[in-house]
């Protein structure tokens, strides 16, 4: 991006006015122009040449030529390193690299492996292109991509099945009215996991609140710029914080709209004339050519709905901005916020031993900052409690067995950023359903770094290899197992687990809220799809820890 080229002198962000709607189209339109495509090395040089020239003021004003070099340099490298971004995951490439998977996605009379194969070759594009075109300079943290791919893949595979299932029970709606809403079915998927994905990948900012800024006259501006000074915060707001956000997951809805809602509903219209049921082999083509058509001219409109930086009136603020930074102030940014790590570990055991496993829950198990674990310092465990963790291992391993989820009790919990199974039997259902995701599971190295009575931490690094996704990511998380005390003992054979709680962060888990019931809401969604005879040997658990 031309932010990255040599020179002192500002570019204009726009040769259009982003205040007014067309002119935010016009802008998007350049963005996404997939000419840029095919702009050679040579040509790239030269655009990035004349931008640099600019910026050093060797040129006066902006030309036509410099505006197309401009677009090509922005469409092209990324902003904070200045390296040319992976060709299939450009804005500029959106139409081509979305085209099939968008088109598998839209395919009609899809069966279920269909339809939650499709649903996650979307959510790993979306990964990749996030991924490509992230902030180098502050990136994200392998367990943030982790977490925002399987909420999404979560959202979208169970929306999708889970509609695909109810709509032909609709006998209230006549034939074609069904029909409609099945080819519909893609679009409540996408949109709802791209939602579910800004609220929670976002909520931090809700809560703490963004930065906002004063307005300024162009005069006020100019002074500043030529005084090398820059702009500062006048606070953090929450209410600014929710509006940012929110108009973030409703652009979300809007983008997908278009693309995944005018091509099957133009598509089931013409499969009702007589020319195209006597040539159904022009269907996919069709459907190819009805996607192609409207990501090119109605993804513009969408992507300009919103300004990416707005003014808001300082009285819907909270009232420490009502005397400040005159009558509207700026758009927010989202900016990074720091948590403090708490170093205590509190393990709450019921006086009933038959208590159900949620009563076990370790709190507060941040330990350390450092989450690596250093296997040279890990603490020595007698026998039945070292079985116990190589066990456990094995099954972040992607080596699940009977054997091995029976170290659970039938009312055991188990609760990460994206699960919170609260009986064996669902439980099963995540362990099994890993080697289906991930093509490798590989462990790093632990280090036990408690062994109370009745609780085991360690910390472990895990490498994990997408099958889709051609990537694999580290992760490294504080494991807290809370053990059945009856079977904690030095005398026990066979260590039992009541609750399983892994953070790959300092923040412990709330039990309340959207993340929350998401996160019970995916752990029935996953076993319920998983038909292996290994989990349905723990059928016999399912709501054992109610």
């Amino acid at each position: 991006m031309s932010a990255s080229l040599p020179g002192n002198r500002d570019l204009p962000s726009s040769q259009y006015d982003l205040k007014t709607y067309w002119g935010r189209v016009r802008h998007s339109i350049d963005l996404s122009d997939p000419r840029t495509l095919f702009t050679s090395s040579t040509g790239l040089e030269h655009a990035k040449d004349l931008i640099a020239q600019y910026k050093q003021s060797k040129i006066p004003q902006m030309t036509p030529e410099l505006w197309n070099a401009k677009k090509i340099v922005d469409s092209t490298l990324h902003p904070d390193n200045g390296e040319p971004v992976l060709l299939p995951f450009r804005m500029s490439s959106f139409v081509f690299s979305n085209l099939v998977v968008t088109a598998g996605m839209l395919t009609p009379g899809l069966s279920t492996a269909g339809t939650v194969g499709w649903q996650v070759a979307n959510q790993s594009l979306n990964v990749a292109i996030n991924f490509s075109n992230a902030n180098k300079s502050t990136p994200l943290s392998t367990s943030t991509i982790v977490q925002s791919y399987f909420m999404a893949v979560g959202a979208s595979c169970g929306v999708a099945v889970g509609l695909n299932s109810i709509v032909p029970r609709l006998k209230s709606l006549s034939p074609a009215a069904r029909t409609t809403l099945g080819r519909l079915v893609p679009f409540a998927a996408v949109a709802s996991a791209g939602v579910l994905n800004v609220f929670l990948m976002r909520g931090e900012e809700i809560r703490q609140g963004i930065n906002v800024y004063p307005t300024e006259t162009e005069a006020q501006r100019k002074k500043r710029e030529e005084a090398d000074q820059q702009l500062e915060p006048i606070g953090k707001s929450k209410k600014a914080a929710t509006l940012a956000v929110g108009e973030t997951a409703v652009s979300r809805v809007l983008n997908a709209t278009p693309i995944m809602v005018l091509p099957p509903l133009i598509l089931v219209r013409l499969q009702q004339r007589d020319w195209l049921k006597q040539r159904p082999r022009l269907v996919l083509p069709l459907n190819l050519g009805l996607i192609f058509a409207t990501s090119i001219f109605a993804l513009p409109l969408a992507l300009a709905a919103f300004p990416q930086r707005q003014a808001v009136s300082a009285k819907s603020l909270e009232k420490e901005f009502w005397d400040k930074g005159g009558e509207d102030a700026p758009a927010p940014s989202p900016i990074d916020t720091s948590q403090s790590y708490n170093k205590t570990t509190t393990t709450s055991i019921p006086s009933n031993m038959s208590a159900p496993g949620e009563q076990f829950e370790p709190r507060q198990t941040s330990t350390t900052p450092d989450y690596h674990p250093d296997p040279s310092k890990s603490l020595p465990l007698p026998p039945n409690r070292q079985a116990l963790v190589d066990d456990i291992i094995a099954l972040y391993s992607c080596a699940p067995t009977v054997r091995r989820v029976e170290r659970y009790t039938p009312d055991c919990v188990y609760d990460d950023q994206f699960v919170y199974a609260n009986d064996r039997y669902k439980m099963a259902g995540q362990w099994f359903a890993l080697p289906k995701f991930f093509k490798e599971s590989k462990n790093l190295g632990y280090e036990v770094i408690t062994n109370e009575p009745e609780l085991i931490q360690f910390k472990n690094e895990q490498a994990w290899t997408f099958k889709v996704l051609p990537k694999t990511a580290t992760v490294n998380a504080i494991v807290s197992l809370s053990l059945e005390p009856e079977s904690a003992g030095p005398e026990s054979e066979f260590v039992s687990v009541k609750y399983h709680k892994d953070q790959a962060n300092e923040k412990d888990y709330s039990h309340e809220g959207l993340g929350f019931h998401f996160k019970k809401w995916q752990a029935d969604q996953v076993v319920n799809v998983m038909d292996a005879k290994e989990v349905m040997y723990f059928e016999k658990d399912k709501g054992a820890g109610k």
